[in-house]
């Protein structure tokens, strides 16, 4: 004999998974935004071309005063910071992207010393941030 179905679809296991992925979002969001460094005062470029997609692959480094990089909260030496640029070349290719976000007030030295070991980790892509224009007040 056939059972017979009533062609009602469960609804609570869909809506699990909807509220699951409200929360990652939520969650990856709020890391986001803490992932940078906030004394890092960036230098001012009112001509620079301003930036309106980012590519969700790039690595963000901050580089503050004292001239070590920092990704995320994790501070580097260069020989590690060469290590992880490597792995990420391994994982994205050569033209995955490096961001260096430096203090204005670093010396330019650290700043070379981090691109070259994207160079050495075999990534080209790196790009700069800067401030388009300074609020006033």
């Amino acid at each position: 004999m056939k059972a017979r179905t009533d062609g009602k679809v469960n609804m609570t296991p869909l809506i699990d998974v909807v509220f699951q992925m409200i929360i990652f979002f939520v969650v990856t969001a709020a890391m986001e935004k803490d992932s940078v460094h906030r004394d890092i005062e960036l230098a001012h470029a009112p001509h620079g071309i301003p930036q309106t997609e980012r590519d969700i692959r790039a690595v963000t480094i901050d580089v503050d005063t004292t001239g070590w990089p920092r990704i995320g909260t994790a501070v580097y030496d260069l020989d590690r910071l060469r290590g992880v640029l490597g792995e990420a070349r391994a994982r994205g290719g050569v033209d995955f992207p490096v961001i260096i976000r430096a203090d204005a007030r670093t010396e330019h030295i650290h700043v070379s010393r981090i691109m070259e070991q994207a160079k050495l980790a075999g990534l080209y892509r790196v790009e700069f941030v800067a401030v388009h224009s300074r609020p006033r007040g």
